[in-house]
């Protein structure tokens, strides 16, 4: 009976391991079936139903865009014989929307405003140099006429002096007709003078009046340039975008 049972042992315990291990390949199986099972049951709850709509059709490019029409925007060329720079006051941002007549550039125009005042004070000093010119020609114009008139006046009488030569004594005679002599030589010297006078007082008012046309002239390109502070849009769009820093603040006068 003691062998019997001594014997026996080994072998129970051998099917004891046996039953777990079988045991547990059991429940790992069981795991997996109950696993796949429920991702079968998830991928049943996430079919959607397909409904018939509009197709929309998208097609993606490489490259740049660009106007159709477009303008590049230049420096106002100034007019007149001394230009300089002129500095940007104000600069649409790149990628503005702009109107037809917005403003895109502001230039400074203190430089030009003073140099318009400029020209416009000398032009008005030479107008005022003309009128005086003038004035003084006029006057002495009147002085010569005087004295012209006054010289005819003593040419007659000495005529009239002469006529009495016949009944006057032989010195007065001969005095007579020297004062006559006198008298015609006299008006002749004025005539002649007179004349001189005129032209060349008629040439120096020409001058300055040439001076005076020409500061006008300059005077004219001075206010044309003062006016050029601004740069308006000529179209409807957008101003373009440029690279950073691109645009200067200072740009030489006529681009």
């Amino acid at each position: 009976m003691v062998q019997t049972s001594l014997a026996g042992g080994p072998a129970k315990r051998f099917i004891l391991r046996a039953f777990a291990l079988a045991l547990l390949v059991m429940t790992a199986l069981l795991l997996a079936h109950f696993r796949t099972g429920r991702a079968a049951t998830g991928v049943e709850e996430s079919i959607v139903k397909v409904e018939r709509k509009n197709f929309t059709q998208s097609l993606r490019l490489n490259g740049t865009t660009q106007a159709s029409r477009s303008f590049i925007v230049l420096a106002p060329r100034l007019e007149g014989a001394q230009v300089g720079s002129m500095v940007i006051t104000k600069l649409a941002p790149a990628g503005t929307h702009v109107q037809k007549g917005d403003v895109l550039v502001e230039f400074d125009p203190q430089a030009q405003t003073k140099d318009y005042l400029d020209k416009k004070s000398t032009y008005e000093n030479l107008v005022g140099q003309v009128a005086q010119k003038q004035a003084e020609d006029n006057i002495a114009r009147a002085k010569d006429d005087t004295a012209m008139k006054q010289a005819e006046d003593e040419l007659k009488r000495a005529q009239l002096e002469l006529q009495k030569n016949e009944i006057v004594s032989r010195i007065d005679a001969e005095k007579n007709q020297e004062a006559l002599d006198e008298a015609q030589a006299t008006l002749k010297q004025l005539t002649e003078t007179y004349q001189l006078k005129r032209a060349a007082a008629v040439a120096a008012i020409r001058i300055q009046e040439i001076q005076r046309d020409r500061a006008l002239e300059a005077m004219r390109y001075a206010q044309g340039n003062a006016a050029k502070h601004h740069l308006a849009g000529r179209a409807y769009g957008n101003c373009p975008a440029g690279r950073p820093g691109s645009a200067r603040r200072t740009v030489s006068a006529g681009g």
